[in-house]
């Protein structure tokens, strides 16, 4: 399957984190280069600090959800052209909800 690469700064990228509700998401050599930042206020810190965990995630849960297509189609042989009701028939249910919202969180990812 021809998945577009978004060019995203290389990961991996680091949360950088105090507990004064402040962070930054860093990545590259040396950490140089900040993803993004954020001043926040002490009564938010953990909340912010988790929102900081989570988009230092973010590039390796796209690319587990690109595996994760990626494997369902090459496993059950989906062939490219195939729509969301032969793809749900094919892998069934429980592994159609993981695999449609993998391709909609790639798909958010890439800006489509």
């Amino acid at each position: 399957m021809g998945e577009m690469k978004v060019g995203h700064t290389p990961g991996p990228w680091i949360a950088d984190v105090r507990m004064t509700g402040c962070f930054a998401v860093v990545a590259g050599p040396h950490r140089g280069f900040t993803i993004c930042s954020r001043n926040g206020n002490a009564e938010r810190a953990s909340e912010l600090v988790a929102d900081a965990h989570l988009i230092a995630a973010a590039p390796d849960l796209l690319e587990s959800a690109r595996g994760i297509v990626s494997g369902v189609h090459s496993e059950y042989r989906i062939p490219a052209d195939a729509d969301d009701d032969y793809i749900h028939d094919t892998i069934g249910t429980a592994l159609s909800d993981a695999y449609f919202s993998a391709r909609a969180a790639i798909a958010k990812a890439e800006g489509r």
